[in-house]
């Protein structure tokens, strides 16, 4: 489905494999971390093609004129449902990709990062819908742009019955984290579980009188104070 959004138009299913190349692209260009990633382009296409095609994910992508992908942010509603669908679906084709450099320093420390994390995220107690992906290319960024594919990916995250999102961010990332703070989120935590980087952990609320109440109460719920894992 294509819905307009001036200038551009927003993209949330149908995905062709020129589109999954793109957003692969984009990704390996403003974001270039990741375990998969880490291993060339290959990989992070076929995570996208997962991503694209997982009853569990979301991915919603920026066109302009219809035709030209900008942008684009992926999630999914359930994290470790995800991680075992990409392992049955592309698995094996993204094992082939990544064997012959796994055994190297780099890859091996990589592998590790990624199991750690996952471990590390089924358990921490966190809500199980996260914010996995998001980019926008350098000439479109202050357009609007993020701030329509953040709201739409909110959209599709509510009407899946999903309320509460994680969004993790590297700590350095200081204007994504204005954004996220812009659009309603909350800071909950941070951990370095993730590629051994300190990463913050932010909360969004997908329901705008629940963020509203926070906002006015200055804090968040007490089960959520638990979350400082540093």
């Amino acid at each position: 489905m294509v819905n307009r959004v001036q200038p551009y138009s927003i993209k949330t299913d149908g995905f062709s494999g020129k589109d999954i190349e793109v957003i692969a692209q984009i990704h390996r260009k403003e974001i270039g971390t990741g375990f998969l990633a880490s291993f060339g382009l290959e990989p992070v296409r076929l995570l996208y093609s997962a991503l694209a095609n997982s009853r569990n994910c979301l991915v919603v992508a920026g066109l302009q004129e219809d035709t030209k992908l900008v942008g684009f942010i992926a999630g999914t509603v359930d994290y470790p449902a995800f991680c075992g669908d990409f392992l049955r679906t592309k698995g094996l084709a993204a094992l082939r990709v990544v064997l012959p450099r796994l055994f190297c320093r780099t890859g091996l420390r990589s592998a590790i990062e990624a199991m750690t994390f996952a471990v590390w995220r089924r358990r921490s107690g966190l809500p199980r819908a996260q914010v996995l992906n998001f980019a926008v290319q350098p000439d479109y960024q202050g357009s609007g742009l993020a701030t329509s594919l953040f709201s739409e990916m909110m959209r599709q995250f509510w009407r899946r019955g999903v309320r509460e999102v994680v969004i993790l961010s590297g700590e350095e990332q200081e204007r994504a984290h204005r954004f996220y703070q812009k659009m309603g989120a909350y800071r909950v935590g941070s951990t370095t579980a993730h590629q051994g980087r300190k990463d913050l952990i932010f909360l969004f609320r997908n329901k705008d009188r629940t963020t509203e109440r926070m906002r006015a109460e200055g804090g968040l719920p007490g089960n959520l104070r638990k979350l400082q894992i540093e």
